[in-house]
């Protein structure tokens, strides 16, 4: 799927300019909080001061907004996929997960097909198998064993190979007769997914929105996916906030570069790339100051803790000195509040 998320990767440039344009005025989504004492809105910004006309506070919001309206799920090509989907609508998000490891691997394997693009394992065997290793595996069907075995150059490579064929059989067989899903069953069962307790859930759906594929490969998106486009606008952030309050360091750090950095922004290596959240939230100094020195506090000492360093050394020239300070206290504020609602992922 390296390829597949290559093209996501420009979508996200042309889906930016969309947002931008359609996006509510306020922008960002008001900072979800536990309900014990409160924490201070790291900017006092005029995104927070719309989010607080809206009926909310720059403090936070109870909740996410609500779940998008679920059809009934369209039948499939396999009696296991549709028994998945019932589960799912109601509300098993690990039934979501499984149905989405299933969906995002056959339409993988169709897409490959229509654009006459090179075998999916391939990139187990060039200079790629070096990405796979920091970005994981390109099929979900791919089980983390297979996906080790794959990686380990010292195996023989015959039999790596041997392996990849009999990886490739089974995925085909699992998806014979694949009748491409719909755009509604897809979001849907994907936000229910991303409320489970697997974790790769949860980033599928801010890193690929389901979305994301056809809005490159169309060129648009139909209207039911653009009305998708501006609930994950919405709801993808408000997610992150929520995982924030209960110590995800991960999703501290990815709303601090989305406040920094636009979807286009060419970031090092090993930084994490989430091109499409940072096309749908507008840059704002004081809110990236905040949750960049939150993650700070949580992680002094990871491979990225000296880059977020400089970014918030960046950052100085754009705010005064008291919204500094307001965004050092609402961090220091965010992280004692972030024990009384720990992850449990």
């Amino acid at each position: 799927m390296r390829w597949i998320i290559a093209l996501v990767v420009l979508a996200a440039g042309l889906a930016a300019g969309w947002w931008m344009s359609q996006a509510p005025s306020s922008s960002a989504p008001a900072l979800a909080e536990p309900a014990a004492p409160a924490a201070a809105s790291p900017a006092t910004s005029s995104a927070a001061a719309s989010s607080a006309s809206r009926g909310g506070t720059a403090a936070g919001i109870a909740g996410l907004p609500a779940a998008p309206a679920r059809a009934r799920a369209s039948a499939s090509w396999s009696k296991e996929q549709d028994e998945l989907s019932r589960r799912a609508y109601a509300g098993d998000g690990l039934a979501a997960a499984q149905w989405q490891d299933v969906d995002l691997t056959c339409r993988a394997l169709q897409t490959q097909e229509s654009l006459k693009a090179p075998g999916l394992l391939n990139s187990y065997f060039d200079d790629d198998g070096k990405r796979l290793q920091q970005e994981g595996r390109p099929l979900p069907l791919i089980n983390p064993d297979e996906h080790a075995l794959l990686l380990d150059r010292r195996l023989d490579l015959e039999q790596r190979k041997t392996l990849a064929q009999q990886i490739e059989l089974r995925v085909q067989q699992v998806c014979s007769g694949y009748v491409t899903s719909s755009p509604g069953d897809r979001y849907a069962l994907a936000e229910v997914a991303a409320r489970s307790s697997r974790k790769d859930a949860f980033w599928t759906f801010i890193q690929q929105p389901p979305f994301s594929l056809d809005l490159l490969l169309k060129g648009s998106g139909s209207p039911e996916e653009l009305t998708q486009m501006r609930d994950w606008t919405r709801r993808a952030p408000a997610m992150l906030e929520q995982r924030s309050t209960r110590g995800d360091a991960d999703a501290v750090l990815a709303l601090g570069m989305a406040y920094l950095f636009g979807p286009d922004t060419l970031l090092p290596d090993r930084v994490p790339a989430n091109f499409m959240l940072n096309g749908a939230v507008p840059d704002d100094p004081q809110q990236s100051y905040g949750w960049l020195s939150l993650y700070l506090q949580m992680n002094p000492s990871t491979p990225l803790s000296d880059r977020v360093q400089q970014w918030l050394a960046q950052l100085d020239d754009s705010l005064s000195e008291n919204q500094r300070e307001a965004a050092q206290r609402w961090a220091r504020e965010q992280r004692a509040n972030q024990a009384l609602a720990p992850l449990e992922d």
